[in-house]
């Protein structure tokens, strides 16, 4: 929680080197990590600067909760290797993503 959400997903391949931890554990602390940092930001967020509509929360909590459903079952059904280079894969495209944003080459 000190490297707030980022840091969430960047102690996976930490938590893996260090731990006896398999990856679907590893995942959900993480993921847990990652609930707490972006709650308690939404949360202060929405007291400093209060909505006109509520729709924007409504879709992203729907989204939230397909999300988790879906995670769930696919959880157990997808092996530690493939969850492990889906996770590195991802946290790549996301690393260049950002590289690229933070030297203004992407303008979105």
């Amino acid at each position: 929680g000190i490297f707030g959400v980022g840091g969430g997903f960047l102690i996976v391949p930490l938590l893996l080197f260090l731990s006896g931890a398999t990856m679907h554990q590893i995942i959900a602390t993480s993921l847990a990590v990652v609930t707490i940092v972006s709650a308690v930001a939404f949360a202060t967020y929405f007291i400093r600067s209060p909505m006109e509509s509520y729709s924007e929360i409504y879709l992203a909590s729907a989204g939230a909760v397909c999300g988790m459903v879906l995670g769930m079952f696919l959880a157990n059904k997808i092996p530690t290797a493939v969850l492990q280079r889906l996770f590195a894969f991802v946290l790549l495209v996301l690393s260049i993503t950002l590289a690229l944003k933070t030297t203004n080459i992407l303008d979105f």
